[in-house]
Formats: C-alpha cells, structure tokens, sequence
C-alpha cells in the first residue's frame, strides 16, 4: 500500500521541554521506547522504507532497540540528525529514494490509521500535503510579562502536524533553496510554500498531538489505560 513512501521518522531532538532525565522518545509507551512504539505502528501499517533520524550519542542504543523489537535495516536505516530540524530532516531525505517521502515525529505515536491513509491519498493526487486540526481555543497575543494584548481571529487557522507527505523532489529542492539563500524553518510546508508549491491539508485527529510539555504524559496514561489503544485513541 505504501511502497512508493519513504518515512523519514524524526527522533533527533533534545526534549528538554518535557524536563525529564531521558529524552522524550525514550518515554516508555507499553513498556516500549516512544520512537520505537510509533515505528511499530507504521511498520504495521505496511509501512516498508523507514529513515529514523537520530542524534549522534544515540546511535549505539538505538541500534539496540530497534534489533530488540526485531526491525532490521532492510526497513529502517538511521540517519544522524543535524544542528536543528531542517538539517536533521535533510540528512534524512538524502537516505530517501521513492516518489513520496512522509516526514513524522517519533513524539506523535497517537495518530490515527485512516488519516494516515488520507494525507498520502491527497498528497499523490497533489504533490505535498500535511494533517492539521482547526484551532479550538481562543488565540491572544501577550507581551514580554505575559500581559495580554491582543485577541485574534481564529477563524481558519489550523494547527500543522505531521506526517507531511511530499513528492520527495520537490522537497529535495526545497531544502535545496533554503540553504543557498540562508534561511531556517522548523515547518517543512513553509520551505515548500517558499518555492511555489501549494501545500494541502487534510484534517487530522485533534489527539494527534506532540508529546512536548510535562502535561502531555497524560496522553501516555490515557492510551495504556485503553489496552493498547484498542478503544481507537
């Protein structure tokens, strides 16, 4: 179902803002490292050309990890990740070679399996495409002490999140452009727009969050508590 999709699986990051004595994608999910939970998923999917991006010091325990759960290089090869995400995404996409390359965070293991389906769907029919979710709260904007200034119309603003599906040349020259004229983005979308490809969404699962904050581990306890998600969380 997936064979023309390379996933590059982002799991390079520093997590300092969970505050916790290991990195984030380490968190045990059903006694599992977050990254490798939400490879399985994938893997299980149909899933079959995986590119996980980690960082240097993790090589080695990695490595270990993904031959304990038995997911051999054949389906997932490592890439070590850069400077900041759009380096590390790079050094990823170097690895890939299929039409389509599907760029996720190892800190979303809760996505659902249909929206999955439906970004791919609509990024072979256009040629990049991302899941995102209408903003529900109300948006304000606040000063340096944290003194509210504005409230903002949040009337067709979304929240992106990932996978992000494109036609892996098209995000190879992306890229391409961002490091000759010198400018960064955490948001693979925005180097798209930047070149002159529309980006399409596909609503996502509101649940599909990135587990960021200390508060998001009640996610975690949430899926454990519906006996490995079965309940469809």
């Amino acid at each position: 179902m997936y064979t023309d999709v390379d996933l590059i699986l982002m799991a390079a990051g520093t997590g300092s803002r969970m505050q916790l004595a290991v990195k984030k994608q380490w968190m045990l999910i059903g006694e599992k490292p977050m990254f490798v939970h939400t490879l399985l998923r994938f893997l299980a999917m149909g899933f079959d050309s995986c590119i996980l991006v980690v960082h240097e010091k993790e090589r080695l325990a990695t490595e270990e990890a993904l031959a304990t759960y038995g997911i051999d290089s054949a389906r997932c090869r490592l890439a070590i990740g850069g400077e900041d995400r759009q380096a590390s995404v790079a050094r990823g996409l170097a690895l890939a070679t299929r039409q389509l390359v599907a760029v996720h965070d190892a800190a979303r293991p809760f996505f659902q399996e249909k929206d999955i389906a439906n970004v791919i769907t609509k990024a072979r029919e256009t040629g990049a495409a991302t899941l995102a979710s209408p903003v529900r709260d109300t948006l304000v904007v606040v000063d340096q002490d944290e003194a509210l200034l504005e409230t903002k119309n949040r009337d067709g603003v979304w929240q992106v999140q990932t996978p992000q599906v494109f036609t892996r040349t098209w995000l190879s020259e992306a890229h391409e452009v961002a490091r000759e004229e010198g400018y960064r983005s955490t948001d693979d979308t925005y180097l798209l727009r930047q070149i002159g490809h529309q980006v399409h969404v596909v609503r996502g699962a509101s649940l599909n969050v990135k587990i960021t904050e200390p508060d998001d581990a009640l996610f975690i306890a949430l899926w454990e508590g519906t006996h490995e998600g079965r309940s469809g969380f």
